[in-house]
């Protein structure tokens, strides 16, 4: 099992800055990137948002408004 963290997040000055994260205690990327896009549709989202998933602080999947 790995611990990921998705967050939704709004591009500020060429950044990623989440306003809202969940962990997730999963098997690998694939179910990671699943669950944080079923999350997703759980919680208010801005516009203009991007679902990006976290691996030991690095990101690993970042998906662009519309991708999720």
């Amino acid at each position: 099992m790995a611990i990921f963290q998705a967050g939704l997040c709004q591009m500020h000055k060429g950044n990623l800055v989440p306003y809202d994260t969940v962990t997730i205690d999963t098997d690998g990327l694939p179910n990671a990137i699943k669950r944080a896009k079923a999350w997703s549709h759980t919680v208010e989202t801005m516009e203009g948002s991007w679902l990006q998933v976290l691996f030991e602080g690095q990101a690993v999947a970042s998906l662009k408004p519309g991708e999720f």
